[in-house]
């Protein structure tokens, strides 16, 4: 009875003691998942997709992923027109989303020059007539 309370002794503090000190030191990296920028931006670009489809915005083409400018080109429909828009995969695609809209409710005013891109990469969205 004593060898059989020292042995679950023992089994008790290798589980909740020693295995957990041996995983926190990266004896076994390999398992850990690492988001690298590739995954990310696919990461975005499906919850772009799911966001653009639940507000109800056209998707023409796109989202393709642009390296070079750590971004997502898509071709949307806004106001029976094709629009460029240009996301940043290093945001949140709802913030992104939320100025968007945001640009499309204050752009109304301007009604004789149809929008041909909107960039939202930067920290300052910037739209092209």
């Amino acid at each position: 009875m004593l060898a059989a309370l020292l042995v679950a002794g023992i089994w008790l503090w290798f589980q909740f003691k020693l295995w957990p000190q041996v995983r926190r030191r990266g004896i076994w990296q390999w398992r850990r998942s690492v988001l690298t920028p590739a995954t990310q931006a696919e990461k975005v670009k499906f919850d772009l997709v799911y966001l653009l489809k639940e507000a109800g915005i056209e998707i023409i083409s796109g989202p393709i992923v642009r390296p070079e400018i750590k971004g997502l080109e898509c071709q949307l429909k806004l106001g029976g027109r094709t629009v460029k828009v240009i996301f940043s995969w290093q945001r949140d695609p709802q913030s992104q989303l939320a100025s968007l809209q945001l640009i499309l409710k204050k752009s109304k005013i301007v009604k004789d020059k149809p929008i041909k891109l909107i960039d939202l990469t930067g920290s300052k969205p910037h739209v092209s007539f």
